[in-house]
């Protein structure tokens, strides 16, 4: 199988033998069953609520910290998304020991 270089971000091009077969967005979708248009989301990253509650503020954040402010924590909801800044850190992109903001 041989990758072709179509131009196009969202398009799988291969050649097989003599022929080429395309993959796009759309097989995607009918294979997966998944929605495939866009979700407006509105993220708001200017939101340091956690910073500020549990870590004064600071812009610099220990992975030793971090460990004991979950385990600490008692908010559910809140130790939901201090658990997933753990597993972003510690397995997606385990780079130190210190997670910047």
């Amino acid at each position: 199988m041989r990758l072709i270089n179509c131009g196009k971000n969202n398009e799988v091009w291969v050649q097989l033998d003599d022929h080429v077969a395309r993959f796009d967005m759309q097989e995607f979708c009918l294979i997966t069953g998944l929605p495939c248009h866009e979700v407006a989301v509105d993220l708001n990253f200017n939101n340091t609520r956690l910073r500020d509650e549990y870590f004064d503020g600071s812009k610099r954040i220990t992975m030793k910290r971090l460990s004991e402010i979950f385990h600490m924590c008692e908010n559910q909801e809140d130790k939901f998304k201090l658990g997933l800044v753990m597993f972003v850190e510690c397995v997606l992109k385990p780079n130190g020991r210190h997670i910047d903001f």
